[in-house]
């Protein structure tokens, strides 16, 4: 008799901005258990948010920067194989220098004044409102679309490979029109009752014209509006998943490849974006 459970658990944590407040919830639950045959105990997974030292009540000022570092926990009685999706805001406005832009061959010369329009930004256009910041040892950035102005889409992260454990980015979805959905997996199997590296450590509010983005229903402060940052963490248990090179007990790193078939997992379940 083979067993063949599939657990999949997902949390979910809220990062809510206003351009001058932010207010964040989380909350866990169990989303989907099958068993074969006769079989009751399969396990649990159970999976858990947690966000370092993220203060509610912020003042947020465009181009501010707020601590929020997202890492998951294995709550559960099984090692896990663990995923974020992270959903981040985009909306029709014109991006700004956030720093002078120095001409590295003419030393003194400035190309481009803080607060000035990106090149590319005559008028205002879709583009993500929140900069991720990774802090890691081995942090990298997800790689730009061809054609993108600088800075316009940059996520940066804790990445993972050969030499250390961290996440692995896997995919992009653009084809909504408010947000912009990352997916990453852990390259390494969670065993219960650990923590994983954050997957960023702090998040940056874009420097844009306020006013294109500013509430007007609100009369006491057109420049504030309300933005949210939505991180969800998906966890499938890792023994009996019947996967070639994913076997019991492997305690190796995992691959691109190899977590995107775990994630295929979860998207079969109907739990992602995409």
């Amino acid at each position: 008799m083979k067993k063949r459970p599939v657990i999949i658990a997902s949390a979910v944590a809220l990062l809510s901005i206003s351009v001058l407040l932010a207010t964040r919830g989380t909350v866990s639950y169990l989303v989907d258990a099958e068993k074969a045959d006769n079989i009751v105990t399969i396990g649990k997974v159970d999976v858990e948010i947690s966000e370092g030292d993220y203060e509610d009540e912020q003042i947020i000022p465009a181009g501010g920067i707020v601590k929020k570092a997202p890492q998951l926990k294995n709550n559960g009685y099984n090692d896990e194989y663990v995923f974020f999706e992270v959903a981040v805001p985009k909306k029709n406005v014109t991006l700004l220098y956030e720093s002078d832009v120095k001409d590295t061959n003419n030393p003194g010369t400035i190309l481009h004044k803080e607060g000035t329009k990106l090149d590319g930004y005559t008028s205002p256009k879709a583009a993500e409102i929140f900069k991720m910041i990774a802090d890691g040892g081995n942090k990298d950035t997800v790689p730009l679309p061809s054609g993108s102005v600088e800075y316009e889409y940059i996520f940066g992260y804790n990445k993972g490979d050969d030499s250390h454990d961290g996440w692995v980015y896997l995919s992009k979805n653009d084809s909504g029109s408010d947000y912009n959905y990352y997916y990453f997996g852990y390259n390494k199997r969670l065993e219960a009752g650990n923590s994983t590296v954050t997957l960023f450590d702090k998040v940056q509010l874009k420097s844009f014209i306020d006013l294109e983005i500013a509430d007007k229903s609100d009369t006491e402060d057109v420049n504030e509006a309300e933005m949210k940052v939505e991180v969800k963490a998906y966890g499938i248990q890792s023994d009996d998943l019947g996967i070639e090179g994913i076997t019991n007990g492997f305690t190796g790193r995992l691959d691109q490849l190899q977590l995107t078939t775990l994630l295929n997992i979860v998207r079969n379940k109907g739990l992602t974006n995409t």
